[in-house]
């Protein structure tokens, strides 16, 4: 049973992680023409970028739901993204550039991320563990 909570939680942040990272990569080829003209071309092109990351993130997390024996250092290497993220929407909250709800989302999955690395057992999981 915990196995298919954490598969599963690893699915959904790979799920909005590529939605999101997919979305943010093709606003500038005309899928989202207005966000596109709000901003400056370079800052266009660094959004792309992070969509680019963000695709890869949800590929590394879908990965780690079939690989759970596996994934302990790379669970390690997510809990550190995201604590980063959480820290920069913390941050622009505190000087007043963020509401307190865009903090809190943007720190669910470092919560998550970090008390499934905290009380999960990765040694205990076979590769490879898939639910048929």
């Amino acid at each position: 049973m915990k196995t298919l909570i954490y598969q599963s939680i690893y699915r959904l942040i790979g799920s909005i992680a590529v939605l999101a990272g997919l979305m943010t990569f093709l606003m500038m080829f005309g899928l989202f023409p207005a966000i596109a003209e709000a901003f400056y071309s370079h800052k266009v092109h660094i959004l792309q970028e992070f969509g680019c990351a963000l695709v890869f993130l949800g590929l590394v997390s879908f990965w780690c739901s079939y690989n759970l024996g596996k994934c302990k250092a790379i669970n390690l290497i997510l809990v550190v993204f995201f604590g980063l993220f959480s820290l920069l929407h913390w941050m622009d909250f505190f000087m007043g550039n963020l509401s307190v709800v865009s903090a809190l989302v943007n720190s669910v999955p470092l919560l998550v991320l970090s008390v499934m690395h905290n009380y999960y057992d990765f040694s205990k999981t076979t590769d490879n563990a898939r639910i048929d």
